[in-house]
């Protein structure tokens, strides 16, 4: 589905990613993980279309959008949820929901089944989306992807600054995802991406350092990855 080959990314003069190629199939989750700075949200942006890469190729479902702007690869069906709970503040829920929605087709029926996953945000769809908790604007943020109906979802750190009753949920939703469109997620919580993704890749200073079968049992292999 997704095809990153060698890329080089960066900011500036500055390269973050040195000739990384990375593989997501076409369903399940593919989990990134790495220490801060390791380049892991800059893959990322990279994939969504946010930085352009010095060198190497983006390919998704076999065509090559390495030039290709990022609202015309969600419209080729990829959806992106960057780290922070983003969302318009001033507005309220449903507006935030109704601003995606409403330029597609089928964005009633998107917007309700995105409101039949995560039921919590239907209460609060006259409240401003800045006085919602973080794990509400998550929820919030999750939701808005889905409507675009994408084949597959870039999550950044989904579970970071969020209370710890919603963690869970949170969890749950991504793992039922999961089993119907692809994932590919930066994660900090390695547990829960053992137990949720199918294969994992360590980042280090811009490189791939690690890959595997993401399994509970392999967590001090991939532990012993993370500290070199």
């Amino acid at each position: 589905m997704l095809e990153i080959s060698a890329i080089d990314v960066g900011y500036g003069r500055s390269t973050v990613l040195h000739g990384l190629t990375l593989g997501v199939p076409g369903e399940g989750i593919t989990a990134v993980l790495g220490h801060n700075g390791a380049g892991k949200s800059t893959l990322l942006r990279a994939a969504a279309g946010l930085l352009k890469p010095k060198r190497g190729s983006v390919r998704l479902f076999g065509e090559d959008i390495t030039r290709l702007a990022p609202h015309e690869r969600v419209r080729r069906g990829m959806a992106y949820v960057p780290q922070g709970q983003q969302c318009f503040p001033h507005l309220t829920t449903m507006e935030n929901l109704r601003l995606i929605a409403d330029g597609r087709r089928d964005g009633a029926a998107a917007l309700a089944d995105a409101l039949d996953l995560f039921p919590a945000l239907v209460p609060l769809a006259k409240r401003r989306a800045g006085l919602l908790s973080g794990g509400q604007r998550q929820q919030l943020a999750l939701a808005r992807a889905l409507i675009t109906r994408p084949r597959l979802l870039l999550l950044d750190e989904p579970t970071e600054g969020i209370q710890p009753s919603v963690v869970a949920e949170i969890e749950q939703k991504i793992v039922a995802l999961g089993s119907s469109i692809a994932i590919l997620l930066v994660e900090q919580h390695l547990r829960f991406v053992l137990s949720a993704a199918q294969r994992y890749h360590v980042l280090a200073a811009g490189r791939i350092t690690a890959s595997g079968d993401a399994d509970p049992a392999t967590e001090t292999t991939v532990r012993a990855a993370l500290a070199v």
